[in-house]
């Protein structure tokens, strides 16, 4: 019978290839292997990622006395993963999403996994091979609806308490003082954090299929709610301090310490229905006796890797084709006047939209009859990492500064047998100022709200071999009691200047 020490050194050639292939992986890919690492640096909820290998590593490393008894045989199903994950990296590289990229970079490395090792050692490092996706920066799309749950949620508890409190938008007014629930104040850290270290924690300590996905949902769960109940928290402190305490950098340390301790909470009730894994021994032996050492042959390991490390390089080679050169200029052209519309030469200086390295950018203010319309308007012709017009950074007003947002809602007007998807947001200035604004992207004449359809419209109008034109377009007007009458407004000067709007994007020939 061979020793494990044998097998091993005989399982080194796959485990050779599957190396080069991977270093060939990083190598083609390695822009998108910086943005992960990258992002793991500077930012605090994603900054979990770092140790996210090294527990794979770990992971792995406890399977490897059971590794050395499976066999060793690519498959070609592994392919046809990977065909996938190079495919959506081609996509999402496409439509400049970066989360995607980066999933599909982690999807083909468990594509290699299953092509060279096979779906017999796939299967043993199931858990390793899926936790690895745990490395990818995601969830920020949560910040909103989580911010937005975390204000009611502390508003509705403060209020049990029988302080009386007001909420505006995100903003909590308490007899005390004023509070905002910020992006930090969201809870997505705690959320990601607890995911993460609760699958770990199930896996290690539950065999059963269902303990496992009983607490696993719990850790996604309990964050949710212990966050909410951690403002509420922060605010009554704050509250029965008069305001001396959690104001500071003792608001963020109370939620580190608070949460620290729902999750040793979380994990010592979880303990109660530790599962022991069962060694059988008597299964081990005879997959020894009949797998051991079974290995692909060299040749056929040399002929996949080499397929593999050929397709690697295709998505690249078809993104270069298909981008189109550099535009000489953009342009943006407003008409002087537009169904007695007139445009003034002032421009709106307390609404300052921020759309990263647009190529051309105008804003304006429109005026009839003694009302205003501002307007704003921001051009991407050839978009990349950092200069795209759905980034997180970018924005149509600047939370926190001068303006807070109220609500927003979305809806559909319909202009000349035309839809108009429209982006509500109400904001409050900090001299009671009130203001409406309406906004949407326009693709190459296709219109939506949503950030996720606009950047696929992108990649639809990439793949017919034409400018990737993408705009974004914003409205506003300001208001001071009656906000449907700027509602009013708004509707008819998008009914009466559309047209306009819409040829005042001038796109350069390429």
């Amino acid at each position: 019978m061979f020793s494990v020490a044998t097998v091993f050194i005989r399982k080194n050639i796959p485990l050779l290839f599957f190396s080069l292939v991977l270093m060939a992986l990083f190598s083609v890919y390695w822009s998108t292997v910086v943005s992960i690492t990258r992002t793991w640096w500077r930012s605090e909820t994603f900054a979990h990622g770092i140790i996210i290998i090294p527990i794979v590593l770990f992971l792995i490393w406890q399977k490897r006395e059971e590794l050395v008894r499976v066999p060793i045989q690519f498959n070609f199903w592994g392919l046809i993963g990977l065909l996938g994950a190079l495919f959506g990296w081609f996509l999402a590289s496409l439509a400049d999403a970066l989360s995607p990229q980066q999933f599909s970079l982690v999807a083909m490395i468990v594509s290699i996994v299953l092509t060279i090792f096979g779906s017999k050692v796939s299967r043993t490092l199931f858990f390793p091979l899926a936790y690895l996706f745990f490395a990818v920066p995601f969830g920020e799309f949560l910040i909103p609806p989580m911010m937005d749950f975390t204000a009611a949620f502390t508003v509705a508890a403060v209020k049990m308490v029988g302080v009386p409190v007001y909420l505006e938008g995100r903003y909590l007014y308490l007899p005390t003082g004023n509070w905002h629930v910020a992006e930090a104040c969201s809870g997505v850290r705690y959320l990601i954090a607890s995911l993460a270290l609760g699958s770990l924690y199930a896996y290690l300590s539950y065999q059963s299929f269902y303990r496992r996905f009983i607490f696993i949902a719990l850790s996604a769960l309990i964050p949710v709610l212990a966050n909410g109940i951690r403002a509420f928290g922060i605010v009554m402190i704050g509250h029965l301090s008069d305001m001396k305490l959690a104001t500071g950098i003792d608001h963020i340390i109370y939620g580190w310490i608070f949460f620290g301790v729902v999750i040793s909470i979380m994990f010592w009730v979880g303990s109660f229905w530790y599962e022991p894994k069962v060694q059988n021994t008597s299964k081990q032996t005879k997959l020894s006796r009949r797998y051991v050492g079974a290995v692909s042959s060299k040749v056929a390991l040399a002929s996949v890797s080499s397929g593999i490390v050929l397709l690697l390089f295709i998505p690249v080679w078809l993104l270069n084709a298909l981008e189109s050169e550099l535009p000489q200029a953009a342009r943006i052209s407003l008409p002087q006047q537009s169904h007695q519309w007139q445009l003034l030469l002032e421009k709106d200086q307390h609404w300052q939209p921020v759309f990263h390295d647009a190529d051309a950018q105008v804003q304006q203010i429109y005026r009839k009859n003694n009302r205003d319309v501002s307007i704003y308007i921001a051009l991407y012709l050839q978009q990349q990492q950092g200069k795209e017009m759905i980034n997180v950074t970018n924005r149509v007003y600047q939370d926190g500064s001068y303006w807070k947002r109220l609500n927003d809602s979305f809806f559909t007007l319909s202009i000349s047998d035309k839809d108009y998807p429209i982006h509500q947001v109400i904001l409050k200035s900090r001299t009671d100022e009130k203001r409406v604004i309406w906004y949407w992207y326009s693709i190459d004449g296709y219109l939506t709200t949503d950030p996720i359809l606009a950047k696929l419209y992108e990649v639809w109008v990439l793949l017919q071999g034409k400018q990737k034109a993408s705009a974004v377009i914003a409205i506003a007007t300001n208001y001071q009691a009656d906000q449907n009458q700027a509602i009013a407004v708004l509707k008819q000067f998008l009914t009466e200047t559309h047209d306009d709007l819409s040829n005042s994007i001038v796109q350069p020939t390429p």
